[in-house]
């Protein structure tokens, strides 16, 4: 009877509702599902209510879906939005992404007659989803998630989000042959601010020009500025690129620490506009970052870029369970001592033997072909 259901609405299926927020790089690992649900209901409008998980950062998460032909409409939740779905026409299908309080009620309000719902951080090999189907009768079911044994037996197939996201489009009939990955669009006036931008720094258009952002959200994934201060000056002897340092409104320590231990002069690139941030990531020929949202975004541009992880199994398998194309890991241990866990300071053998590897993989990733 539930698969019946299910054919008989695909037909009519006409507007679908995703709702998730979430850091920068989590909403970039949304976007094959909003392709692949795009493919799979052509006729139908897709509307995002999309947010960052923290409001004085990330509160133009939204923005990185814009210029997606895979979506209609991004909505940013605040207090008008439940009077705005009450006001529209019922949606044919919600998938809550967060299954958390609000969200859940943001779903109810809609009106869906399919509701999906999946709390997906820290899930094992199964998740549940629970639908409402013309909203008399409430059926609570498993969807299993397909993947060899290897997979199954490694304990971090929890951080695998993209398959998880994926399952919903499964579960509705969609069929799967190549599972895209992430990217970002961009405009034709962004294209231009880009290379406007690049003319300023570059001397000839042959320069290399190779991004860093030593900042993040989490602290426990981040690298020691003074390696990136030393694989920067590196990169300058070796092959004469320009150095971009990105930093974020509240990270300019960051990029002031890289600056003041590097012996050469680099050049500190701050934009409050996540547009334009990501119009200058576009353009550059390598991207060096922890672990994070920043590194998420060069790699949906096509960037080849070199990821500093602190965990060999999280390297490897980042955001699915195949390695990514383009990105180069390097593992970086980080180091504390006493009672209040400070960093030890200054370079150490350690630290030089991972700043050659991150040098040795920058090549790689500069002979890599554009994505």
């Amino acid at each position: 009877m539930l698969t019946y259901r299910l054919k008989m609405l695909r037909r009519t299926m006409k507007n679908i509702l995703i709702i998730y927020w979430d850091f920068f790089g989590d909403i970039l690992i949304t976007t094959p599902l909003l392709k692949i649900l795009h493919k799979g209901f052509p006729n139908a409008r897709i509307t995002y209510i999309v947010a960052g998980q923290i409001p004085n950062i990330h509160s133009h998460a939204a923005r990185i879906l814009e210029h997606n032909p895979d979506v209609d409409r991004c909505i940013r939740p605040d207090a008008s939005i439940f009077a705005r779905l009450l006001k529209e026409d019922p949606y044919d299908l919600a998938i809550d992404l967060c299954a958390g309080k609000a969200s859940k009620l943001v779903t109810k309000m809609s009106g869906a007659k399919i509701r999906l719902l999946g709390r997906l951080r820290g899930m094992p090999v199964h998740f549940s989803c629970y639908t409402c189907l013309d909203g008399k009768t409430a059926l609570s079911f498993k969807v299993p998630i397909k993947c060899n044994r290897s997979v199954k037996r490694n304990m971090f197939y929890k951080v695998y989000r993209l398959r998880q996201f994926l399952e919903f489009a499964d579960f509705l009939g969609i069929n799967i042959r190549k599972i895209p990955a992430p990217k970002i669009y961009l405009s034709k006036g962004e294209r231009r601010f880009c290379k406007q931008y690049f003319r300023k720094i570059k001397s000839k258009k042959r320069d290399l020009v190779i991004a860093m952002h030593p900042g993040g959200r989490g602290k426990h994934r981040l690298w020691d500025t003074r390696n990136y201060a030393l694989l920067a000056d590196k990169l300058t002897e070796k092959y004469n690129a320009k150095i971009l340092i990105f930093y974020a409104p509240d990270e300019k320590s960051f990029a002031d620490s890289v600056c003041g231990f590097s012996h050469h002069k680099l050049i500190k690139a701050s934009q409050r506009d996540i547009r334009k941030y990501i119009s200058i990531i576009s353009g550059c020929d390598l991207f060096i970052s922890a672990d994070g949202g920043p590194l998420h975004i060069a790699l949906a541009l096509g960037v080849p870029s070199v990821g500093i992880f602190k965990d060999k199994r999280v390297a490897v398998n980042w955001y699915n369970y195949k390695q990514r194309k383009g990105l180069f890991s390097v593992f970086s241990r980080r180091r504390y001592i006493g009672k209040k866990r400070k960093l030890i300071a200054g370079i150490n053998r350690r630290d030089i033997k991972e700043v050659g590897l991150a040098l040795k993989k920058s090549g790689q990733a500069l002979r890599c072909k554009p994505l």
